[in-house]
């Protein structure tokens, strides 16, 4: 039985801070993984955001680990930006180093107040998903992106200029946006990412 989720932890506190806030608000029981914890089996293990794979190989290695004791005890895996791509360069996939298309996927800044603001776009799910009749508005803060999918991978959603933005697997989802920030908060983009959790964990 599943009892909580296991945050692999960014590198910012701040940034820390927001999925904490998010899962509390969620009533969704965590722990944050220390650089020596072990994966237990009944949490599933969640992939935050980050800088990009290479710029802190710390960290890497240490979710490198950790998605693949996830992988070995048959824990659900479920990732966010970053998070999406690392799981995917984990099970042998590539990454697009720099997207240049029509749509802004990069955050911008507040001139005031020298805060990161997401960028927004559509998200629209395959025709044959379940969902395929839904349009997300998601937040979007990355530049790199899924090229080469990881093995047993599959996506299941793209974004208006075809930038993979859910993926799936054997007891795993994964997603482009940032559902643990307030400007998507209860909205059907990041209800899509906290309902799955609950759904594992067995809670309303």
């Amino acid at each position: 039985m599943l009892t909580k989720v296991a945050i692999a932890p960014p590198k910012g506190e701040l940034e820390l801070d927001n999925y904490i806030r998010w899962f509390s608000k969620r009533q969704i029981p965590y722990r944050v993984l220390c650089s020596d914890a072990n994966l237990e089996k009944d949490e599933i293990l969640f992939l935050c955001g980050g800088a990009d794979i290479g710029d802190n190989k710390e960290r890497d290695e240490l979710e490198f680990n950790w998605i693949h004791k996830a992988l070995e005890q048959k824990n659900p895996i479920i990732g966010t930006c970053k998070g999406l791509q690392i799981v995917n360069v984990a099970l042998e996939g590539t990454l697009i180093q720099d997207i240049k298309t029509d749509i802004e996927h990069k955050h911008t800044w507040d001139p005031t107040t020298g805060k990161k603001v997401s960028s927004f776009h559509t998200v629209s799910f395959n025709s044959e998903h379940p969902n395929s009749h839904i349009e997300l508005l998601t937040n979007s803060r990355h530049h790199q992106a899924v090229d080469k999918l990881g093995k047993s991978l599959k996506v299941e959603a793209r974004s208006e200029d075809d930038i993979i933005e859910v993926v799936s697997g054997p007891n795993i989802r994964l997603v482009q946006w940032h559902p643990e920030l307030e400007d998507i908060y209860n909205m059907e983009a990041e209800k899509y990412v906290s309902n799955w959790i609950k759904l594992k964990l067995g809670s309303k």
